[in-house]
C-alpha cells in the first residue's frame, strides 16, 4: 500500500494545543475492550504508537499501563505531551522517532496501542515490528475515530463535499473508497498476513455528537488536509464550514461518528 508523505503528517505538531482541545475523546467501549480482552491492568507493560498529544495516554495510564512506552515521530507532539504530562506529575517512557525504528528488547511488552495512528504505518513492517516486540499471549490493539458516517447517509457530508471533496481524504486508501479504518476485509487481511497473531477481532461502535460553527471550525482545523493549505485558502473552508453549520442546520450539526477498534492476541 502507498504510504502518505512525513511532510503531511507533520501538520499535527503546527498546533498541539488546537489539536489536543479539538479532538473529541474515544468511547468507554474502546477501553473496555483492553481491559476485558486485551488485559491491560495495573502493572502492564504497554507501548503507544503516535500519542500524539496524549488523548489514549492518560486513560492508559489511569488504566494502569506500566511502563507506558511511547513512539512518538514528532518532536513537537513529544514535548508537548511530555510537558503536559510533567505538569499533571505523570511522566512516560517517550521515544522521539518512527516506530519501525525504535531499538527496544524483542518480547518486552505485553500490549501495544495506538489510537488514529496506524494508519500512517506501512502495514507490513509495523505489523512486523509489532510481533517482534510483543511478548507471546500479548496483544495489540488499533483503533479510530471516524468523523462522519461512512455506512450511512452524512448530511454534514454531503453539504459541504462540494468544496471538500477536492482537499483528499486522508485517512482514505489508495482507491479512494472505503475509509482505512472502515476497511475490515483489508484490515483483517493485513494481521492475518503478519503470521504472528491469533484471536483476530474487529468492532465498529456508532456516537452520537453535535457541533457548533466554531466546534467544527476547530475540529476540521486538526485535519492534515485543512491544516496543510497555504492561506487564505485555509481560512476560507473553516470559515466555509462555519456557514453550512449556521445556514443549513440551524447553528448545531448533529452527527453520527464511529470508532472502529482491531485487536489481535501474539500467537
Amino acid at each position: 500500500m502507498s504510504v502518505p508523505t512525513p511532510d503531511h503528517r507533520r501538520h499535527f505538531g503546527s498546533d498541539p494545543t488546537g489539536y489536543d482541545r479539538a479532538r473529541p475523546d474515544y468511547p468507554a467501549r474502546v477501553y473496555e475492550i483492553l481491559t476485558s480482552r486485551c488485559r491491560l491492568r495495573p502493572g502492564t507493560a504497554t507501548l503507544e504508537i503516535g500519542p500524539g498529544t496524549g488523548l489514549a495516554t492518560r486513560r492508559l495510564l489511569a488504566l494502569g499501563a506500566d511502563p507506558l512506552i511511547a513512539v512518538e515521530p514528532d518532536e513537537r507532539l513529544a514535548a508537548y505531551l511530555s510537558e503536559q504530562l510533567r505538569a499533571e506529575g505523570r511522566s512516560i517512557d517517550m521515544h522521539v522517532q518512527a516506530f519501525v525504528d525504535v531499538a527496544l528488547p524483542p518480547a518486552s511488552v505485553d500490549l501495544v496501542v495506538s489510537a488514529t495512528t496506524f494508519h500512517w504505518l506501512d502495514q507490513r513492517a509495523a505489523l512486523a515490528k509489532v510481533g517482534e516486540l510483543l511478548r507471546p499471549g500479548g496483544w495489540l490493539a488499533n483503533w479510530w475515530n471516524i468523523f462522519g458516517d461512512p455506512i450511512g447517509v452524512d448530511l454534514f457530508h454531503e453539504a459541504t463535499k462540494r468544496f471538500m471533496e477536492p482537499l483528499g481524504k486522508p485517512a482514505a486508501n489508495p482507491d479512494g473508497h472505503l475509509p482505512f479504518p472502515v476497511d475490515a476485509e483489508s484490515r483483517l487481511a493485513d494481521l492475518r498476513a503478519a503470521g504472528v497473531f491469533d484471536e483476530i477481532d474487529h468492532e465498529i461502535m456508532p456516537w452520537q455528537t453535535r457541533y457548533t460553527p466554531n466546534q467544527v471550525r476547530a475540529l476540521y482545523s486538526t485535519y492534515p488536509n485543512v491544516s496543510g493549505l497555504p492561506e487564505p485558502r485555509r481560512t476560507e473552508i473553516l470559515d466555509a464550514l462555519a456557514t453550512v453549520v449556521e445556514n443549513e442546520f440551524g447553528g448545531v450539526v448533529e452527527r453520527t461518528f464511529y470508532t472502529s477498534i482491531y485487536i489481535a492476541r501474539r500467537a
